[in-house]
């Protein structure tokens, strides 16, 4: 599959810059790569856009120059001879990858062509990916010289709740209507309205999910994502590198038998065994710094973690913002703050593709401790993960707040779905001493992107060195 991603929030800023600047411009996009040449996906990944009158030709040499791939980007009422031209560019560059995408009709009604360049040929891209709110996926046309074909390959721009597509395939199941098994889910979603509903569950189910770390958070996490339908398509991929111990077993929903399994392991068995045809769940055992791991990670459009050590959501964070993948990380339970004092609660940071923030601007960070911890080989990490104890990093875990935790989590992953959450945010939860719990936005009001070692300087990177 070859395809091309941009996060959405850069999709909506590019139609209105090619509208508003006219007929005669056009956008000179650079951007990374991913590619997996055992499963054949090739993904061109949306770095920087720069404006050009004519054929860009000056702007797509520079983007050579500094080891990107050019992404030529125009938008007209019909394609013409600038696809020739546009090619007749992007060959005369000596880019190994290269694209070209159309944009044909207005904002609201559009037919998305393009093509990679391959010598003086264009092949076919399969799919335009628009992470980010509402996380749309359209179909690519090919790009033809002359006309476009009227009416053929036309992608309208979905509207609030407009699912009627996907609720067809919800219906040949038998999973629609009020007495589906997700009817309820599905109803809270569409507001009432259980067509809208079930079409954002079908968005969901065709979504891969990626889980790091199924401990006590993290398992509560899998089960709610299993449950809710998320990935029985796409598929639902969970990670760790530790055994289930007897500890674990108050909040993990394991027997006395799975003691000693792998949790990645232990967790996928009982989701099978509980919701027989609710996911595809691909259990791994391994860290981030495990290469099976972090292509299972990779090829996820949505990542959540749940992990003790700061290297590694750190880690998660730099693989989210180079591929363009969502991530939301979750923390949560009883740390030490100070002698003889704790603190009860969590977090859960949402980091959007195109939109400011991710782990690293959502905290404070000793970067010259974790730098070299994010260089450890899978072994190396499996070392001193042996010598960790978790009375070392924290005082405790409450198996009651973590459940407050996940659900909000869940609430933020819908709300992506649905369009209404469309920034990274940062999300703080507390239970004071003799008080209330109380949820906090720390989301800082003030972008830390240029100064950040993450988004500001991984975004859309792919496999490119670090």
């Amino acid at each position: 599959m070859r395809g091309i991603r941009i996060p959405q929030a850069v999709h909506e800023d590019l139609l209105l810059g090619l509208e508003t600047r006219g007929s005669g411009s056009v956008a000179v996009c650079s951007a990374g790569e991913y590619r997996r040449a055992d499963s054949g996906v090739l993904e061109l990944l949306h770095v920087s856009t720069t404006y050009a009158r004519g054929d860009g030709r000056a702007e797509v040499d520079s983007v050579v120059k500094q080891g990107l791939r050019p992404l030529l980007i125009f938008s007209r009422r019909s394609i013409d001879k600038r696809v020739a031209e546009g090619v007749n560019v992007l060959t005369r560059s000596g880019a190994q990858t290269a694209a070209l995408l159309a944009f044909v009709g207005s904002r609201r009604s559009i037919r998305v062509h393009g093509g990679l360049t391959n010598g003086s040929k264009l092949e076919r891209v399969d799919y335009l990916s628009l992470p980010g709110p509402r996380t749309l996926r359209l179909a690519v046309q090919p790009l033809t010289s002359g006309k476009s074909g009227k009416g053929k390959g036309r992608a309208r721009a979905p509207r609030k709740g407009n699912a009627d597509t996907k609720v067809q395939t919800a219906v040949k199941r038998g999973e629609s209507g009020p007495e589906g098994r997700r009817s309820r889910l599905a109803g809270a979603l569409g507001e009432g309205d259980l067509n809208r509903g079930y079409g954002y569950l079908e968005q969901a189910e065709a979504m891969t999910a990626g889980v790091l770390g199924i401990g006590r958070l993290g398992s509560l996490i899998a089960f709610r994502l299993a449950q809710s339908g998320v990935g029985s398509a796409g598929g639902l991929v969970l990670a760790d590198g530790d055994v289930v111990e007897k500890a674990n077993r108050d909040v993990m929903s394991l027997p006395p038998e799975a003691e000693g399994m792998p949790k990645a392991v232990a967790v996928a068995r009982m989701i099978n065994a509980l919701l027989p045809d609710a996911a595809t769940v691909l259990p791994i055992v391994g860290t981030v710094s495990d290469s099976r791991v972090a292509e299972a990670l990779i090829a996820s459009d949505v990542i959540f973690s749940a992990v003790d050590e700061e290297y590694a959501r750190l880690a998660v964070g730099v693989l989210a913002r180079r591929y363009h993948r969502i991530h939301i990380d979750v923390t949560g339970g009883v740390a030490r703050v100070g002698e003889g004092r704790v603190a009860t609660g969590g977090e859960i940071r949402i980091s959007v593709p195109g939109s400011p923030g991710c782990v690293s601007c959502f905290g404070t960070h000793r970067w010259d401790e974790i730098e070299d911890l994010l260089d450890m080989s899978a072994e190396q990490e499996r070392e001193r993960r042996g010598r960790t104890v978790w009375s070392g990093q924290r005082a405790g875990s409450w198996g009651d707040v973590l459940l407050p935790i996940v659900g909000e989590s869940q609430q933020l992953f819908w709300r992506l779905i649905k369009g209404e959450l469309r920034r990274s945010t940062w999300l703080h939860y507390e239970h004071a001493t003799g008080g209330l719990p109380v949820w906090q936005d720390w989301t800082p009001r003030r972008s830390r992107t240029r100064r950040c070692r993450i988004c500001g300087r991984q975004e859309g990177l792919g496999d490119g060195d670090l």
